[in-house]
């Protein structure tokens, strides 16, 4: 199974708890996988994001970043979503911050430069960023 942003938003915003196991299941092995996957029983929807971001990060400065780019995308999407819709949400700014930018690093680790500068700009991240060479 191709593990897409499009999906994985739907299961970590709405997706049941079984979903969710199955998405951990899913992710390449990280010394973190297996209490990541002890977190998504949480009833905390900022306590399962946490936890998968300390995944993704992992994945998108190194580790598998063709999975660490659509996990960041979507966990950002969804903790936008949370911010726009909870007042009281509890997530820190910083938390979408390290997803936008360790989703333009896998990007960028992928060589998909034509997509950094897409994503730079959706997250509104200004300037250039500091690529590498296409060759």
């Amino acid at each position: 199974m191709e593990l897409t942003a499009e999906w994985i938003f739907r299961v970590v915003s709405e997706g049941t708890l079984e979903e969710r196991r199955a998405l951990v299941d899913l992710l390449p092995a990280q010394p973190l996988k297996s209490t990541v996957r002890l977190l998504m029983d949480s009833p905390s929807p900022f306590t399962r994001l946490a936890a998968l971001a300390a995944l993704a990060q992992q994945y998108c400065f190194g580790g598998n970043p063709a999975v660490g780019a659509p996990l960041a995308a979507a966990l950002h999407a969804h903790g936008t979503q949370i911010v726009d819709v909870e007042p009281a949400h509890g997530l820190l700014a910083i938390t979408l911050s390290r997803l936008a930018y360790a989703h333009i690093r896998a990007l960028a680790l992928l060589r998909r430069l034509d997509d950094v500068m897409a994503v730079a700009q959706e997250y509104g991240i200004p300037g250039r960023p500091n690529l590498p060479s296409k060759e």
